[in-house]
């Protein structure tokens, strides 16, 4: 019977992430079970005498092992480095087109909220700086209403800008 040589190649943080880290989906939150990818790299035989002193043969099988985690619920596979990373490759996970298709509406409509939301944070803005400008148009501050007007003229002018592109 011969030998069997198991090696792993992994990154830092995919060392830390399979040693310390607690494995969760990160699409839902439910717990990852880990898949061993094995693939038959070929009979090796051994570098040295030394190494042979414990097997009676001098040849040996080595295997490449890849680590894969495959969550419960949404039967998503990723691989150790995309979880240690961050990164989610949705090209090669086993999610159906309807599924990624929802995840791009809910991205869309999030964009739009912020966007809204910028919308409305700018109004306001704009308006804050108006009124302070009207009160000092009332107190018969001339300069100052000048400076106020010309500064809020240039940032209105610079968000419709920015706004644009």
């Amino acid at each position: 019977m011969l030998d069997k040589s198991y090696s792993y190649s992994m990154s830092f943080k995919a060392v830390i992430y399979y040693l310390f880290k607690k494995k969760n989906c990160p699409v839902c939150s439910s717990k990852l079970i880990k898949i061993n990818n094995k693939t038959y790299a070929g009979l090796k035989s051994y570098k040295t005498d030394a190494d042979i002193t414990f097997s009676t043969n001098p040849y040996y099988e080595e295997y490449n092992v890849k680590i894969s985690y495959k969550c419960e619920k949404c039967q998503t596979i990723y691989s150790l480095e995309m979880l240690a990373t961050g990164e989610e490759d949705i090209f090669n996970s086993e999610r159906s087109a309807e599924e990624i298709a929802l995840a791009d509406k809910e991205i869309k409509l999030e964009l739009e909220k912020v966007e809204k939301n910028k919308i409305y944070m700018y109004r306001f803005f704009y308006g804050v700086f108006f009124f302070c400008a009207f009160i000092a148009l009332l107190l018969k501050m001339f300069v100052t209403f000048a400076i106020i007007l010309i500064i809020a003229l240039i940032l209105m002018a610079a968000f419709e800008m920015s706004y644009k592109k």
